[in-house]
């Protein structure tokens, strides 16, 4: 699938889970995509700031980002569409885009998204970076990133390099974890998204929290 197929998808589903699918325009996309430097954006972003554009009727949107928090550097913007979570789908995506900029397929990366009440995200976390069969993330870094975030609720994602998504004990057991000395803050963790290149298990679900 060429960069501008995976833009017309994603901004058609957007569109569909917005119930809005029949204003879908090729003519007014295909403005957007000449009007664009696509090519520098990921597809996600693309997608949204097309959707945008035709919604509009044709007014080019401005750029909206969600932060990346650092625990000694505090925030740093990164041109990734604030979005609403609506489903686990929704959160594998923002997770695929943030990999995309941050990580690899030969490696374990361990993120964490923040909501706010709407479910909107408004940053992220990079918990830990590990090798080709695992990584480590502390719990304790976890929360306090979370606190500091000023955050209602919280997503956890890490990749698998082996292509599976079934999870194992041992992420089971950190999501149970989490979710407990979470609750203490009252923040919720909504899910726990583990994505490989063949696709993503949702635990939440797949029913296990």
């Amino acid at each position: 699938m060429t960069h501008r197929q995976k833009i017309i998808a994603y901004c058609k589903d957007y569109l569909e889970q917005r119930n809005i699918a029949e204003i879908y325009n090729e003519a007014q996309f295909d403005q957007y995509y000449k009007s664009s430097n696509t090519s520098l954006k990921n597809a996600y972003s693309a997608a949204l700031e097309a959707a945008d554009f035709i919604m509009t009727g044709g007014t080019m949107p401005t750029t909206k980002t969600v932060k990346k928090f650092s625990l000694t550097a505090n925030y740093i913007d990164l041109t990734i569409p604030t979005l609403t979570i609506h489903s686990s789908k929704n959160a594998f995506e923002v997770c695929g885009e943030i990999h995309e900029l941050e990580g690899n397929n030969f490696q374990e990366f361990f993120y964490v998204l923040f909501l706010n009440q709407a479910n909107k995200v408004t940053g992220y976390y990079l918990a830990s970076i590990g090798g080709v069969t695992g990584t480590i993330a502390d719990p304790r870094l976890i929360i306090k990133a979370a606190a500091l975030a000023d955050c209602c609720a919280v997503i956890l994602c890490h990749n698998h390099p082996s292509g599976s998504t079934k999870p194992s004990t041992a992420d089971i057991d950190l999501t149970k974890k989490l979710k407990e000395a979470a609750r203490c803050f009252d923040i919720k963790v909504l899910d726990h998204i583990i994505y490989a290149e063949t696709g993503y298990c949702s635990l939440a679900d797949e029913g296990i929290i």
